[in-house]
């Protein structure tokens, strides 16, 4: 099996493979639709020379594949460097010791890149029986210089939001919520949106993904189904929310989902967050989606949103972060990419 760096351009093979391997491993759990915008969302954009995707193949077959995407952090004053390390996915059909050596070295890359000056952590997320990073952290501890005492976990449950409970707060308190002034994002907003979008918490341990202007433009509207709503005051963005429609293949089924992402300057203001929350039901029922989900709540205050809808799921994710000299070693929340 030869193992390379993969190019977008190959982006038409990952997704291809990618679907027929999750289909038959996790078709019954669900997974997402990994369509060529999808992966030219997640994979490129103006850091796309950052990221590193590995391929392994057979005969010009795809047969195991990683993606390593690059990410700057903002953690208790300090900027770091690193990777998430996502879409670990090997053809089912290769033989016991086959396998194994393709875990090994993928384990190998994930050394080199983690041993880098330029690294400073690496990290996945997991659920049920998608279980493979617990399997790496056995296989890094045992054939690489990895340190596991470098490691730390950190588990989270995400969310959805009801929107009948939702719209009945917004009717309750229509006077107040239709003083809010929410509008679609402008291309002038972007540095407003990046500066709340990086800000860090004075009283929390966050892990924060830090992005440029560019970075953010990618990340909010790089894909065409994509939409992003503020709330301006006096040229200050007060808040913002993203979403879009994910289609879930589950079941040989597709149902789409708007997921969504937002951030309020004032934490404690309930009303720019029932209207901005609005933006995201209204869209949802435009498309037809199932439902609102939340990926990550860890960094918003729950008390605040429960009143809205906003309400845990029974899906429980773990964040896996494996930091030099264990730089990493205490989470309030995070803010990053979970894709």
């Amino acid at each position: 099996m030869q193992f390379s760096r993969l190019t977008l351009g190959e982006i038409p093979q990952i997704g291809n493979f990618l679907m027929s391997v999750w289909t038959a491993k996790y078709g019954e759990m669900g997974f997402q639709n990994f369509d060529e915008n999808y992966l030219k969302w997640i994979l490129g954009g103006p850091h796309k020379d950052r990221n590193f995707l590995l391929g392994g193949k057979i005969q010009n077959e795809l047969m195991t594949y990683c993606s390593f995407l690059h990410h700057r952090i903002l953690y208790s004053g300090n900027l770091l460097e690193g990777y998430l390390v996502t879409h670990m996915t090997l053809a089912p059909y290769l033989g016991s010791q086959v396998r194994f050596n393709c875990l090994l070295q993928t384990a190998g890359y994930i050394e080199k890149l983690y041993l880098s000056p330029n690294c400073d952590f690496m990290y996945f997320f997991s659920e049920g029986a998608k279980s493979v990073p617990e399997l790496f952290r056995h296989l890094l501890g045992k054939y690489t210089k990895m340190d596991v005492k470098d490691i730390y976990q950190f588990s989270f449950n995400q969310f959805l939001l009801a929107a009948k409970e939702l719209l009945k707060y917004c009717q309750e308190n229509a006077e107040a919520i239709n003083k809010v002034q929410v509008r679609d994002a402008l291309e002038k907003d972007f540095g407003g949106i990046t500066g709340l979008f990086n800000r860090a918490s004075n009283s929390k341990a966050e892990f924060i993904v830090q992005m440029t202007e560019g970075e953010l433009k990618h990340y909010f509207c790089g894909h065409p189904t994509h939409r992003t709503a503020v709330i301006e005051i006096q040229g200050i963005i007060e808040g913002f929310i993203n979403y879009y429609p994910l289609e879930i293949i589950k079941g040989g089924k597709a149902s789409e989902f708007v997921i969504i992402e937002y951030l309020i300057l004032d934490h404690t203001n309930i009303d720019y967050m029932a209207a901005l929350l609005k933006e995201a039901v209204n869209h949802a029922v435009e498309v037809g989606a199932k439902g609102v989900v939340i990926e990550n709540g860890t960094y918003l205050d729950l008390d605040e949103c429960r009143v809205l809808g906003v309400k845990p799921t029974f899906r429980k994710m773990r964040m896996t972060i494996w930091s030099k000299n264990n730089l990493v070693k205490n989470l309030d929340g995070f803010r990053c990419s979970v894709k």
